[in-house]
């Protein structure tokens, strides 16, 4: 009787190795491949993420007032510092700043053409 209940004890064991053995191989898969997937996931987001930066940086830079003046602009002040924005607000004997790429020129409205 003890021979036959250890048998027994033994069969069952056996059986629970082998079923949570299938279990901890399917969860063990699982696992993986859900490792993956986010891996995956995790660089797509950062690739957009990366590509978003960079157009926005690009953007940012077209438009800084350093680039529009090195592409020939220029900035005009009053002797105030305020821009001028139009012709019509300037008058002759007016001093004013023109700002280059390259440096700033003092300057005197002669008067409109």
């Amino acid at each position: 009787a003890v021979a036959a209940e250890d048998e027994r004890i033994s069969a069952f064991v056996s059986r629970l190795r082998i079923a949570f053995g299938t279990k901890i191989s399917a969860m063990e898969a699982s696992c993986q491949r859900l490792a993956h997937r986010t891996a995956l996931a995790f660089t797509s987001r950062l690739s957009i993420a990366d590509a978003r930066l960079s157009a926005l940086q690009a953007r940012i830079r077209s438009a800084d007032p350093r680039s529009i003046l090195a592409r020939g602009f220029a900035l005009v002040a009053d002797e105030h510092g305020t821009l001028v924005k139009s012709a019509a607000s300037v008058s002759p004997g007016d001093n004013l700043q023109i700002r280059f790429s390259d440096g700033t020129v003092n300057s005197t409205v002669n008067g409109k053409v």
